[in-house]
């Protein structure tokens, strides 16, 4: 089931989950101003905010977890087909690098770890995740996907929609800027 809200040129869709697995996504698609296409960029660009699949009391991912990231990669991986260009940012703790690895692999993105990723949210660190989105906006990469874990999760949708969302284990948000 798709809903759409149209405000201004942008347009957003949440869509329901595939296969009944409970995971939902949220689009917000640019829509341009033909008056002000420039030619040289890629005319959307998504962002990808994942968190890491279900883990084990070692911080590693579990069984269920790799399978969990293996099931919405080749949905993510359908979700972007035609976008040649893209890179993964992931958080150093292990259960967000084997989920950025799984991705890698279906994706045939890059991926580098950032620390800006890490679990850890403090005041101080919210101007260096606003760097980071700052630097995901200008990216010649048509597709970033960064990998992280719950309490960034928040802050990087309040800074790039305006409203915290939460997501569980293995569940991802693409938004279209």
């Amino acid at each position: 089931m798709n809903r759409y809200k149209k405000q201004k040129n942008i347009e957003l869709s949440i869509t329901t989950p595939i296969e009944g697995k409970g995971r939902s996504n949220f689009s917000a698609v640019k829509k341009p101003d033909p008056e002000n296409i420039d030619l040289q960029k890629p005319s959307q660009k998504s962002i990808v905010i994942v968190r890491h699949g279900s883990y084990t009391d070692e911080g590693n991912l579990s069984k269920e977890g790799v399978e969990e990231v293996k099931s919405y990669a080749k949905g993510l991986k359908d979700e972007i087909d035609g976008r040649q260009s893209g890179i993964i940012y992931t958080s150093p703790l292990p259960r967000a690098v084997e989920t950025a690895e799984i991705l890698a692999h279906e994706l045939n993105f890059e991926k580098i770890e950032k620390e800006e990723l890490r679990e850890d949210v403090v005041p101080s660190k919210i101007n260096k995740i606003r760097e980071l989105i700052s630097e995901v906006k200008n990216s010649t990469y048509a597709t970033v996907i960064l990998v992280t874990h719950q309490p960034v999760v928040g802050a990087l949708t309040m800074l790039l929609k305006g409203k915290r969302t939460l997501l569980g284990t293995g569940e991802y948000l693409k938004i279209d800027v």
